[in-house]
């Protein structure tokens, strides 16, 4: 169920930062969210993803952490970086 990962997500707007001070846009899987999709194809989750991420390895300078996030519970953090003004011919 591919597919379905955004509905998956506990707290979607939790796990989101759109656009954040650096312009940046960040995304935070919990390991609640990827245990399934690991069990699904019968693959061993990864002792890696059970380390608490360290968020300073993530966040630009002045970026934090959104309100309410329990950093104990993610797996993977990522970063997307979006232009702020997209033009659409």
């Amino acid at each position: 169920m591919l597919y379905g990962f955004k509905r998956n997500l506990p707290d979607w707007q939790l796990a989101s930062v759109p656009i954040s001070n650096s312009t940046l846009t960040y995304l935070y899987t919990p390991r609640d969210t990827l245990r399934p999709l690991f069990d699904e194809f019968s693959v061993p989750f990864p002792a890696a993803l059970e380390k608490v991420l360290n968020s300073s390895n993530v966040l630009a300078p002045n970026d934090t952490l959104p309100d309410g996030l329990d950093l104990t519970s993610i797996a993977i953090a990522g970063t997307l970086h979006i232009r702020s003004s997209v033009g659409i011919c």
